[in-house]
């Protein structure tokens, strides 16, 4: 079997990469600074922000093609729908390239299917009315779900007009498995696309795994596991001619 990785350069690589940490941590002058940098150099293709950050980020990526994405009801999902409208106005005005919306968690572990599947179609349909062609990702903590869980959150999101599945906050010690992966493509139509994120991504053996399972593109910094690239890429290529 050939691996996915094998396909990449460095600049390809990085261009599957969107660092979550411009919303994880705190922001200071020098830190919004130091992710700009990491996102230029490695060539991500995105970074996730909050909706006061927005144009410091667009200021500071100005002349790349690194996008801005505006984070909505980050990291729980838990408020009104009303206020995620509320958030998904205000980024938008902001300026940002892309949105990244979190559903209520408690109507999917509850079995309320239903309230689930019309959370998720009311925001897409909100910000398709907002923006039409902005992308959006719809997040959902996998970790948390059952399998028949998991495949109606994945299919909901696909039949609403998302662009992506999103697997996670980064918010819990745990994340997604290779076979939670596996059920996401399998149920998904081979367009549909899944954005993995979580610890299983952060080694470029995890990552490796991640896009040969059929993962489209990466959350999390990539700095480590760009640079182990073709350290990793040789590895393969001799365990292949062993073989």
């Amino acid at each position: 079997m050939e691996h996915c990785i094998l396909n990449y350069t460095r600049e390809t690589l990085g261009k599957l990469f969107e660092a979550g940490d411009g919303i994880c941590e705190y922001h200071t002058p020098e830190k919004m600074e130091m992710i700009a940098y990491e996102a230029r150099k490695y060539n991500y293709r995105s970074i996730c922000t909050s909706s006061n950050y927005i144009k410091t980020y667009k200021k500071l990526l100005e002349g790349t093609d690194v996008k801005v994405i505006g984070m909505v009801a980050y990291p729980y999902g838990d408020m009104s729908i009303e206020a995620k409208k509320t958030e998904i106005d205000r980024v938008i005005e902001e300026g940002c390239d892309a949105i990244d919306v979190v559903v209520n968690m408690s109507y999917l572990l509850s079995n309320e299917f239903s309230r689930f599947h019309s959370e998720v179609t009311d925001l897409v349909g909100y910000i398709r009315k907002k923006k039409e062609s902005i992308e959006i990702k719809v997040l959902v903590e996998v970790v948390l779900l059952n399998d028949e869980q998991l495949r109606f959150a994945v299919k909901t999101v696909e039949e609403s007009g998302a662009d992506f599945f999103k697997t996670q906050t980064g918010w819990f010690p745990v994340g997604l498995s290779l076979r939670q992966l596996e059920i996401m493509r399998e149920t998904a139509g081979p367009d549909f696309k899944i954005k993995a994120c979580g610890a299983i991504t952060e080694s470029i053996q995890g990552l490796s795994a991640c896009l040969d399972a059929g993962a489209d593109i990466i959350g999390g910094n990539g700095v480590r596991t760009i640079e182990n690239l073709e350290f990793y890429q040789d590895h393969l290529r001799r365990q292949e001619k062993e073989v």
